[in-house]
């Protein structure tokens, strides 16, 4: 979807020209954004129309027209038969469904929800690699349910106890690495 940029079947999503997108004025980005995305004051002065798409210069995965944030993945240019250039949008049915009602689209960018692109340098590590940098540490047990026929492929994952979060210090922890190995093991 090229509002929530969720991946659905090509089946569910609805492929329709930005022109006739409903209450689309409900997409433009909210102000408190405007400091968090990056390049978007450069990419919103170029004050782009259907017809000319301007988007970043950092290969990042949004696009902003006219001060609407879409998600590359589900925008699609197209020239129809006065050799005009139209910009098209797959929508999700929960997005479609949320803009014919005049409300803002639940993951939307526009509703706060944007956690933006994952930097080159964090992309591709490993799960303790990731564990070490996070800002929080997060616990949980998560078990296998199985029915009274002990069937597996009846068996549901479920939530046993609670999930906590623990506020993590990565600069002590960048000062004391490599960890011991048992400490590691206690922390994954």
């Amino acid at each position: 979807c090229g509002i929530c940029n969720v991946r659905r079947f090509k089946r569910d999503l609805r492929h329709v020209p930005l022109s006739k997108i409903p209450s689309i004025e409900l997409l433009k980005i909210h102000p408190d954004l405007h400091s968090m995305i990056p390049k978007i004051q450069e990419i919103n002065s170029f004050n782009s129309n259907d017809s000319n798409v301007q988007s970043s210069t950092n290969n990042q995965s949004f696009t902003c027209i006219n001060g609407m944030f879409f998600y590359e993945a589900g925008l699609y240019k197209t020239v129809d038969r006065k050799k005009r250039s139209l910009i098209h949008c797959d929508v999700c049915t929960e997005c479609w469904s949320a803009l014919t009602k005049e409300k803002v689209p639940k993951f939307s960018a526009t509703n706060k929800v944007w956690m933006g692109d994952i930097p080159k340098q964090l992309q591709g590590l490993t799960i303790p690699e990731q564990r070490l940098i996070a800002l929080y540490r997060h616990s949980s047990c998560i078990v296998k349910l199985q029915s009274p026929f002990h069937s597996t492929s009846t068996a549901q994952s479920a939530l046993k106890g609670n999930c906590i979060s623990f506020p993590q210090d990565v600069i002590n922890i960048a000062t004391t690495l490599p960890l011991e190995l048992d400490d590691l093991c206690d922390s994954l």
